[in-house]
């Protein structure tokens, strides 16, 4: 999400150097084969004692919502891109906004997912919703692009039909968005966790019917990653970032349409083969390992070091 002007500009300039130092102490100087930034933001002493840079770009968010200035939570990005030697991207789709963003495409870019840590033989997941309600999961922030209002609008559609229950977790709810849920899901058929652990987030992917993930943009999609390697079925926005996680696993629904989004999700929690579908999101989660991440890391630092 968005920073606000003043956050962003603690993180800039003189004030990052000066809060870097109480931080971290005198600076060592470690003449590394490469610095690897972190969030467009090397300072002074970070710059000084490198012989290669590298930088992780996430996505072109703020870009695409046309965040100038002190709006933009990414100010510095252009500048470290070009001077960059290695520019890892988190996704193609990420890689393909680089390309439309700066025109960059050279041999300084690679492709880097993300990756999930499997639980082993985890095994696919049988769904029994004849004696309650259909656990519908949404992971996140909600407000803005992440498109969550579709997901609230497909609620009125699915009471109509059967029991369904949308567990949230994430940010603390809003006055406004209690409303809104009572509203539209109905006071009894929404439940709340506030900011889970990553032990209670991988209970919760792993006890609900689907994962729901609505947003009209994204750099990557790690909820999605979770929630398959938890064998729990998902039904994402019909955006390319998605559709390269996801692959042929993956239920994809249009972005401005909650009827298509609540036949989706009544067809997959009624689905007979559910426990066949579970299976396939375990297989597509394991060819996002942090072990294959790692490894194209470091043979994207090879290529940079001579």
């Amino acid at each position: 999400m968005a920073n606000s002007g003043y956050s962003t500009a603690l993180t800039l300039g003189p004030i990052r150097t000066l809060s870097s130092l109480w931080a971290g102490g005198k600076p060592i100087r470690n003449n590394s084969n490469i610095f690897h930034a972190t969030y467009y933001r090397p300072n002074l002493f970070e710059r000084e004692f490198k012989q290669k840079m590298a930088v992780t770009v996430h996505d072109f968010i703020p870009e695409k919502l046309g965040w100038n200035g002190l709006r933009n939570p990414h100010i510095g990005k252009a500048k470290l891109i070009k001077k960059a030697d290695l520019i890892v991207c988190v996704s193609q789709a990420t890689a393909n906004d680089l390309m439309q963003n700066f025109g960059i495409s050279d041999e300084r870019v690679a492709v880097v997912h993300h990756g999930v840590e499997s639980d082993g033989a985890l095994n696919a997941k049988d769904l029994d919703v004849s004696n309650h309600a259909a656990r519908i999961l949404y992971v996140g922030h909600r407000a803005g692009y992440k498109n969550f209002s579709v997901l609230l609008e497909s609620f009125k559609i699915l009471r109509k039909i059967s029991q369904f229950q949308l567990v949230l977790a994430g940010p603390r709810l809003t006055q406004n968005e209690i409303q809104d849920l009572n509203l539209n899901v109905g006071g009894e058929n929404w439940l709340f966790i506030e900011s889970p652990t990553d032990t209670e987030l991988k209970k919760l992917y792993r006890e609900a019917a689907v994962h729901c993930v609505t947003s009209k943009m994204e750099g990557f999609g790690m909820t999605i990653l979770e929630s398959m390697a938890q064998g729990t079925p998902v039904i994402v926005s019909s955006i390319d970032v998605f559709r390269e996680i996801c692959g042929d696993a993956g239920v994809y629904f249009e972005p401005d349409s909650p009827e298509d989004l609540a036949e989706k999700i009544q067809a997959l929690v009624f689905a007979s083969n559910y426990k066949n579908l579970s299976s396939i999101v375990i297989n597509q989660a394991l060819k996002f390992t942090w072990k294959s991440s790692a490894t194209k890391l470091a043979d994207s630092y090879s290529r940079i070091i001579h």
